[in-house]
């Protein structure tokens, strides 16, 4: 999922406007959409995104298509490390 921030927001210098799309992505693999896009709304528009697929495509993802993301897990830390714990004040 993606829930972007849109519109103007006065006084912050630092998000002075935003512009964005809400969408619900799965990887683009067996059964599911070549680009991965389930649902979207449109460009800037301050609405709720639904998908009513079957989420049965999802796990069956999840478990044995080619992107694989649950059985790879194990290996990013591999190859980063583990996670540092930051304190912010």
């Amino acid at each position: 999922m993606q829930a972007p921030l849109i519109g103007a927001v006065p006084g912050c210098d630092i998000i002075d406007v935003s512009t964005g799309r809400a969408g619900i992505f799965a990887p683009p693999d067996h059964g599911l959409p070549p680009d991965g896009i389930l649902a979207q709304g449109g460009t800037d528009d301050p609405a709720p995104v639904t998908w009513d697929g079957d989420p049965r495509a999802i796990i069956a993802a999840r478990n044995a298509a080619q992107v694989s993301n649950f059985a790879h897990w194990p290996e990013q830390s591999a190859h980063r490390g583990p996670p540092r714990i930051v304190t912010l004040t």
